[in-house]
């Protein structure tokens, strides 16, 4: 590890973390204008969502974050090979997030909610969509984590630090989404 690597500051992802977390957080207020105007509608549509899978999903990526997350000190303490399991143990983990939210669209689609049924669905896949979007982003970017500490070139530290913090922004949406689309219908 350089030594200089370690304290490498992140501006970079942390003003891109915190734009894309303002973005979304204007998609969130949009969210609850409309949901204020067709209360019905949205509660009815909440119903038809799978809470369990939802929920199921949020135990995957807080377990793969924290895997991540136990990836960090690894690596900083010279413990590249255990690092390197952490990272692989995430994007295992992480991995069942797709296949979940795979079995949710097909389910959602042979129901015939699609993106064009009412608001609520609109939203529905607007939110899952862009989250599943940054979701492969961060698989992608752990996946470039895995091999730049396993050969730490030059920056990998800056790497895993930066792959961890965006994973973890992965995981705070998606913490978000879960209670505000799958608790519409909750009773």
């Amino acid at each position: 590890m350089v030594a200089d690597d370690r304290h490498a500051k992140l501006p970079g992802i942390i003003v891109f973390i915190l734009a894309d977390i303002a973005s979304f957080v204007l998609f969130f207020i949009v969210f609850m204008a409309e949901r204020a105007k067709q209360l019905d509608v949205f509660v009815q549509s909440g119903q038809h969502v799978n809470v369990t899978l939802g929920l199921i999903n949020t135990l995957i990526l807080i377990t793969s974050g924290c895997l991540v997350a136990l990836a960090v000190p690894s690596a900083r303490n010279g413990q590249i090979i255990l690092a390197r399991r952490f990272i692989l143990g995430a994007l295992a983990v992480g991995a069942l997030f797709a296949v979940i939210k795979g079995v949710e669209y097909y389910q959602k689609i042979q129901a015939g909610l699609l993106v064009d049924t009412n608001l609520y669905f609109t939203f529905y896949y607007i939110f899952t969509g862009l989250h599943f979007v940054h979701y492969v982003v961060g698989m992608t970017l752990l996946t470039l984590v895995y091999f730049k500490i396993k050969h730490q070139s030059s920056g990998h530290f800056l790497w895993l630090h930066s792959g961890a913090l965006y994973w973890h922004m992965v995981d705070l949406l998606w913490i978000f989404i879960f209670p505000l689309l799958y608790f519409q219908g909750a009773r």
